[in-house]
């Protein structure tokens, strides 16, 4: 393509989710097959010192994943923002326990690296998901750790710039080192058209922001999301740094169809599709155990 006919294809404007050419360049260069060797999977040590003194998010989702999908073989599940598949993975008892299998997108290159080595049984895809609904690049501030604090919670904390702070996350980032690297990012709809997937039994986001934005883009009439854990922040001008419940958010995702189960201080909440007849008898007062923390 000469220099001209590129510039005069760029005037057109972004490609769409659903163009056949970003499906064939997502296939082909970023989407890497589930693996076929043994697991090399390991007990983190972080999890085991940090969760001695403190709850993570982590433990709320499994309570309601464990609750709500004990019993079914074989799902299909999408986790963004998967780390290293195993530290904090929402995913990985879905997958080993239950022959699930599904997608895993991490951004961070270091990240990805270590997810690679785990040899997950999911596709795999070192890149980002926008909440536009076309593909683009984008600049993602990453941690290094420089304080006491376990090595994959900085890990954790890689984000878009320019996307909002918390109070947590400034702390980190001031107590770090920090360096920067661009990522290739699709809307969702890309991914699972690339994949030929209409349903997902469980989707995790946890991608520093975006979460929201993610949720809008999706066309829900032709896409079925039966559950979903996601991390959410309020507002940046909200009370303790965005760390407060968002009833607005929880509104939209009831006007969309779902119903909240339950949500852990302020930040992480869980939902199931309102008209999965099975999902929504598990998530009645009478028949769901509220996640309670462990003193």
């Amino acid at each position: 393509m000469s220099e001209n006919s590129e510039v005069l294809m760029r005037l057109q404007g972004p490609l769409t989710a659903s163009d056949p050419r970003v499906l064939a360049v997502l296939r082909s260069a970023y989407l890497v097959p589930p693996s076929t060797l043994p697991y090399n999977l390991t007990l983190h040590k972080d999890i085991q010192s940090y969760f001695a003194g403190h709850s993570f998010g982590w433990k709320f989702y499994h309570h309601y994943i464990k609750h709500f999908f004990n019993n079914q073989q074989g799902g299909f599940f999408v986790e963004a923002g998967a780390l290293d598949g195993e530290f904090l993975s929402n995913t990985l008892w879905l997958e080993t326990a239950l022959g699930w299998t599904g997608l895993l997108i991490e951004t961070d290159p270091n990240n990805y690296r270590h997810l690679a080595w785990k040899r997950r049984r999911a596709w795999l895809s070192n890149t980002c998901i926008t909440k536009e609904e076309y593909p683009r690049e984008a600049v993602f501030e990453v941690l290094t750790k420089a304080s006491r604090l376990p090595t994959w919670l900085y890990h954790a904390n890689t984000r878009e710039i320019n996307t909002h702070n918390t109070l947590l996350h400034d702390e980190m980032s001031n107590s770090s080192q920090r360096a920067y690297t661009k990522a290739q990012c699709f809307p969702l709809t890309s991914y699972l058209l690339a994949l030929n997937v209409t349903l997902i039994d469980f989707l995790s986001l946890d991608i520093q922001g975006h979460e929201w934005g993610v949720l809008r883009s999706l066309p829900l009439d032709r896409l079925r999301v039966r559950s979903l854990a996601v991390e959410h922040l309020a507002a940046p001008n909200a009370a303790r740094g965005g760390w407060s419940f968002d009833m607005t958010f929880v509104r939209y995702m009831e006007e969309v169809g779902y119903h909240l189960v339950d949500v852990y201080k302020d930040i992480d909440y869980f939902f199931v599709l309102q008209s999965d007849a099975a999902l929504r008898r598990l998530s009645v007062p009478l028949n769901v155990t509220k996640y309670q923390v462990k003193q």
